[in-house]
């Protein structure tokens, strides 16, 4: 069971970043958006690193 709604067909969820300082918590929120709609975004990417740079990820707190 999914904790998100489904999504309509022409939908996407786009992942929102809140601006912060580099040692404060990273803060979130998803987002579902037609595509119609056309939003401009920074694709993201991860690479994995070391165990020991943990950080919290806040989503849609």
């Amino acid at each position: 069971m999914s904790i998100y709604a489904p999504l309509e067909q022409g939908e996407f969820r786009l992942l929102n970043l809140a601006s912060g300082l580099w040692d404060e918590d990273i803060e979130c929120g998803l987002i579902q958006i037609p595509l119609r709609y056309k939003p401009t975004f920074d694709a993201l990417s991860y690479a994995w690193g070391s165990p020991e740079a943990i950080r919290s990820v806040g989503l849609n707190s």
